[in-house]
């Protein structure tokens, strides 16, 4: 079992077709290297209590597939609040202070400029939800609701689990998947085994 979890993990980080058992334990230093290059758009992350979310408490909830899609979003999105970040306050951590406190007071001003609040698969759908800032202009929101809605259109034509192209699937549920990663190659070799 050993020497298969192995290989698994060398097949993933190969870019090869990897066995699917293992993309949990890249799924987390995937996102792990997301939060930490989009901070300002991730800050749930590092300030949960400042900023009670799904994405805080249960990550990126989508196939490694559309990883890259939602990296170039965030990466869009981060450019956008860094430019209204450094207006508002220096740190990072002042900023979570500040949106703390406006937390705790049920203010109407939280939070001070927006976050990403969850990402996950919904029907099929790539799903980037927001919190907009308070202090964010219309025009800056509006580009940041573009790089969502960007980056939920091409995910349609990509599969959740590989990110070659896909399209949307009714397997129990609906899913964006390529060929292959409809039929999986250990699925089919366990079928042939089993057969008469």
């Amino acid at each position: 079992m050993v020497g298969r979890e192995t290989q698994g993990r060398t097949e993933a980080l190969d870019g090869t077709n990897a066995t699917r058992e293992l993309r949990p334990w890249l799924a987390i230093e995937q996102q792990q290297t997301l939060f930490s290059s989009y901070p300002l758009f991730f800050r749930a992350v590092r300030y949960p209590e400042a900023y009670p979310s799904n994405l805080a408490f249960l990550g990126i909830q989508c196939g490694l597939g559309w990883y890259p899609i939602v990296e170039a979003a965030a990466q869009e999105i981060e450019a956008e609040l860094r430019a209204m970040w450094c207006e508002q306050a220096r740190s990072l951590e002042k900023m979570a202070s500040i949106d703390l406190g406006l937390l705790r007071e049920m203010s109407g001003v939280y939070p001070v400029i927006p976050f990403c609040s969850d990402i996950g698969e919904t029907g099929g759908q790539l799903k980037i939800s927001l919190l907009d800032g308070h202090l964010c202009d219309g025009k800056v929101w509006l580009r940041i609701r573009q790089s969502v809605e960007n980056a939920v259109h091409l995910a349609r034509s990509v599969c959740e689990l590989c990110g070659r192209p896909g399209e949307l699937r009714e397997i129990y549920w609906h899913h964006v998947y390529c060929d292959e990663c409809t039929a999986p190659v250990h699925f089919e070799n366990h079928v042939q085994s089993a057969g008469p």
